[in-house]
């Protein structure tokens, strides 16, 4: 069977992401179920996990929290390195999208460039417009 050499990128891009979005999240998250080395106390976390995110962070943490902020700056908590492979598995299939581009026929290129900027768009407009990370 041949594979087109677009698709066969894409494929190997996503899979390669999708992997290494999968052990950052899935490792520490295990980890993280000790409460050794973790952000937020498992214990804290299921007493307030069905408050509202500005009261959940109060009670859980003592803190409030303004966008991605929070896990971004404590990559070594296991809890939080674990929500840093979720955002990889987020931004796999963008990844993918743009490694495609270099082995596309030319109409593609344009049509794999519009949906690279409509997978950025749809990223960022949350932070962008307000409401992002709450």
């Amino acid at each position: 069977m041949k594979i087109d050499p677009l698709n066969k990128t894409f494929g190997s891009v996503l899979e390669l992401v999708t992997t290494i979005g999968l052990i950052v999240m899935l490792i520490p998250g295990l980890l993280s179920v000790t409460g050794e080395n973790v952000y937020v106390d498992p214990q804290h976390m299921v007493h307030n996990w069905d408050k509202p995110s500005e009261e959940f962070w109060m009670d859980a943490k003592g803190i409030t929290v303004y966008g991605y902020g929070w896990f971004l700056d404590h990559p070594f908590h296991f809890d939080c390195l674990s929500l840093i492979g979720v955002a990889i598995l987020a931004f796999a299939p963008l990844l993918a999208v743009i490694a495609s581009i270099a082995s596309a026929p030319k109409i593609y290129k344009v049509i794999l460039a519009i949906i690279a900027i409509e997978l950025l768009f749809a990223i960022f407009r949350p932070l962008v417009l307000g409401g992002g990370g709450h």
